[in-house]
């Protein structure tokens, strides 16, 4: 890796945010006096600070410099150095489970706390049912049509020019029914029964009946809950238990939120490239970050094909649509039309167009902006919340995007007990034990805070405060 001037001087800052030299909404100098004061540029200073706002350790102000954000250090966030294994759960059966949790989720009687789907007003219902309707009246065919088994070809195109602007590596790219799809199509073509998967622990539940599904075998790494995985961590990992491939949230992942940093993202590229391994990459999340520049992605870094790109449209858009995407190294192009050949066919070129158009638009854009803005004051308003009733027995994650927020309890807490009593009182929430493949995290549940208004169901939280404390 190149030692860019810039390094030192981040680390310099970054040390001192993450040991509490400053306090939060401090100003930090501006770029002038940094530049005099450590005999760098003015370029080279504004470079750091940038580096910074993306890591989420400051923000930037309207007109008026730099200031620190809540750094993860605060004692009423998780602390990022622990394993966070949590207590373990009671034996359960996690597909009843998991029926019972989608049906309540669903339930409209209920506050869904649980499953991570935005409040219908985050999405542009009038735009998504015009294009629609628009695609009726003109009659175009494309309601009375199979489609192709790859995908529209326009719209293929539009997805490599906006994900894929890395050309290093030469590419295609598949339309599928979501990022679950994606990245069942990718590992199934590059994978095959007794391969070992490494995943993220705590992990999505989605990914574990996928795994199983396969064939596979698991290998759980315990990633940090404010940073994610990191390429030392990968390293001492893979000497011990070689895998084939690893899949990675690559911003805001699900359950904690975590932001791996676009420097160790590099770096885990270099390393899947060195030791030849794949990385399975769901960005769902990305463009729902809280500071102005978006997190790169794995893609953007890949030299070799080494990265398979997964996402779709069900957290900016509307999860009804099932539309996603699958952006591949060119060389598996025949192994994937055969799995989709032999198992999926092509989804409705209907929602292809639809979706095509609607991520062109600027209207939509912007409310995906909007709407992470208010997941953000959401996060907030619910962080405050534990921190002032909690009664300094719960810390919460502390995450730059996306709209979901890891709670750890009491350690004596039951989640699984919590997620009954709950029910009772018509709240959903995910208890922690979902989210691990060997019954961890009974003392964390994982909360959706894409709701329309706080005022209207902050009782809610004060229920949940009430009986995990009991």
């Amino acid at each position: 890796m190149k030692n860019y001037k810039y390094q030192e001087l981040y680390d310099q800052l970054e040390r001192g945010i993450s040991q509490g030299e400053y306090e939060v909404g401090d100003k930090l100098p501006s770029l002038r006096f940094m530049a005099n004061n450590h005999g760098l540029s003015i370029q080279t200073v504004m470079t750091t600070y940038h580096k910074l706002e993306e890591n989420g350790l400051i923000k930037a102000n309207e007109r008026s410099g730099y200031s620190i954000l809540d750094t993860p250090n605060n004692k009423s966030y998780i602390d990022n150095q622990t394993s966070c294994n949590g207590k373990l759960a009671r034996p359960l059966d996690d597909i009843e489970l998991l029926e019972n949790f989608f049906e309540h989720s669903n339930n409209e009687k209920f506050v869904n706390l649980g499953s991570l789907i935005p409040h219908p007003s985050f999405f542009n219902k009038t735009q998504v049912n015009g294009e629609i309707r628009k695609l009726l009246n003109q009659d175009s065919g494309s309601f009375f049509n199979y489609g192709e088994p790859q995908g529209n070809k326009k719209f293929k195109k539009f997805l490599l020019n906006k994900y894929a602007k890395n050309k290093s590596a030469e590419r295609d790219c598949f339309t599928t029914n979501g990022t679950l799809n994606s990245i069942f199509l990718a590992l199934s073509a590059v994978c095959k029964p007794g391969d070992v998967v490494a995943i993220e622990s705590p992990i999505y539940f989605g990914f574990k009946f996928m795994l199983e599904s396969l064939g596979v075998k698991t290998l759980s790494i315990k990633s940090l809950p404010h940073t994610g995985m990191t390429v030392e961590q990968l390293k001492r990992v893979y000497k011990k238990n070689k895998f084939k491939a690893i899949i990675l949230i690559s911003s805001f992942s699900n359950p904690t939120g975590a932001l791996v940093s676009n420097d160790e993202k590099e770096k885990i590229v270099r390393l899947a490239e060195d030791k030849k391994f794949f990385i399975m990459e769901d960005d769902v999340y990305g463009e729902l970050h809280f500071n102005k520049q978006r997190p790169h992605r794995y893609l953007d870094y890949d030299k070799t094909g080494k990265v398979f790109y997964c996402n779709s449209v069900s957290k900016i858009i509307s999860p009804a649509l099932k539309v996603g995407w699958l952006i591949i190294p060119k060389e598996y192009t025949r192994k994937i039309n055969i799995l989709k050949l032999g198992q999926l066919g092509a989804i409705s070129p209907a929602l292809e167009e639809v979706a095509k158009n609607l991520l062109k638009s600027k209207k939509i854009q912007l409310k995906i902006r909007r709407s992470a803005k208010t997941y953000q004051e959401n996060i907030s308003k619910v962080q405050h919340y534990f921190k002032q009733y909690g009664d300094g027995k719960f810390k919460t994650s502390n995450p730059q995007g996306g709209f979901c927020l890891w709670i750890e309890g009491p350690a004596e807490l039951d989640s699984l007990d919590l997620y009954s009593r709950l029910l009772e009182d018509k709240i959903v929430i995910a208890p922690g034990a979902l989210f691990s493949t060997s019954g961890q995290f009974n003392n964390f549940f994982r909360l959706n805070c894409a709701f329309e208004d706080f005022s209207a169901i902050k009782k809610s939280f004060f229920k949940i405060i009430e009986l995990a404390s009991l």
